[in-house]
């Protein structure tokens, strides 16, 4: 009796299929060559599983579903018969897609709420090894990791801090946001010392750096306009004012480490040295130079001669390599 039912039910649907309610369509390009192929409803509108082919190779390129036209369920694209993507759709909404290596792997997966991004992205530099980690909500990012090609971390931004690493997990640098602002940008040295400070205002202008030697104990530092450089016993060695882009202007004065002045300088307001009048150890004066405008050849960085930021010879190539690495990377304004 359940077999009867059974073949009773087929033919129905048999013969509801055969009125033509889904209609088989095919589409061809002016070579005859099939390119997609599927059904219509009686509306003709696309429906149930569609099948789009490479025209030279005739592979499957993309197959998927479609209710009342509209993609719905699990979309999948090929290159030469492997599997790249997968995109989920909901009435033509995506939901989320995931893109593979050539060997089937997990390359990335994306999820997504009302057309914007949702919840996490990950993306592998190779199978098993992730690159990036990344939540978001809203389309905001709430939450940024990327990774180096050996798994150590490169870069973290979390609500209101960025922190960019260099290899074997050493801080590089921290950035702090204040209502997507940058504030403060601290550097650090390899053994994990703050190297440089750098305060900004509300309006992004640095209004405060301060610099320290690899011991922790302080450099120099430049407030509301004027700088002061020290030797690492504390003694001051360097002073003198700045403006924007850090020129200097007007006095500036170098000193011995006994305290006497070794030189003393005069800048005009483009940053060009009017004037050296040299001293020795005693307070006796040595020379006075007159420095004409058209003779270049003096630097203005002559009073920097005695400062150092003790970046070792060593650690010299592997530093620039991570600072060029570390700077590239963007504040997301759109972190909370």
């Amino acid at each position: 009796m359940k077999k009867i039912i059974l073949l009773i039910f087929f033919i129905y649907a048999n013969c509801i299929f055969s009125q033509n309610i889904y209609k088989k369509h095919t589409n061809h390009n002016e070579k005859k060559v099939l390119i997609e192929e599927g059904f219509l409803d009686k509306n003709n509108a696309k429906i149930g599983k569609w099948i789009k082919y490479d025209i030279r190779t005739g592979y499957i390129t993309k197959e998927g579903s479609y209710l009342k036209g509209k993609k719905n369920g699990i979309w999948k694209l090929y290159y030469n018969k492997k599997l790249t993507q997968e995109k989920k759709y909901h009435n033509d909404t995506i939901i989320s897609e995931k893109g593979f290596f050539l060997d089937g792997n997990l390359k990335y997966i994306h999820y997504y709420k009302d057309t914007k991004s949702d919840g996490k992205w990950l993306y592998y530099h190779k199978p098993n090894i992730l690159g990036s980690f990344t939540k978001y909500k809203n389309g905001k990012i709430i939450v940024l990791k990327d990774y180096y090609k050996n798994g150590d971390l490169k870069f973290h931004s979390k609500k209101n801090k960025i922190t960019s690493y260099l290899k074997g997990n050493k801080v590089f640098s921290e950035k702090y946001l204040d209502k997507g602002k940058l504030s403060k940008i601290l550097t650090y040295y390899f053994n994990g010392r703050v190297k440089k400070s750098v305060e900004y205002n509300s309006n992004q202008r640095i209004v405060k750096i301060t610099e320290y030697y690899k011991d922790g104990k302080l450099l120099s530092v430049t407030n509301n306009g004027e700088y002061r450089a020290y030797d690492n016993k504390g003694n001051l060695l360097i002073e003198g004012k700045v403006k924007r882009h850090n020129l200097k202007y007007g006095k500036w004065v170098s000193y011995y480490t006994n305290g006497q002045t070794k030189i003393e300088g005069f800048f005009d307001n483009s940053g060009m040295v009017k004037e050296l009048i040299n001293y020795d150890k005693n307070g006796q004066i040595i020379s006075v130079k007159n420095i004409e405008r058209k003779k270049s050849i003096v630097k203005s960085n002559i009073f920097e001669e005695d400062v150092s930021t003790e970046i070792e010879p060593s650690e010299e190539e592997e530093y620039n390599a991570d600072l060029k690495m570390a700077n590239t990377k963007c504040i997301p304004l759109t972190m909370k």
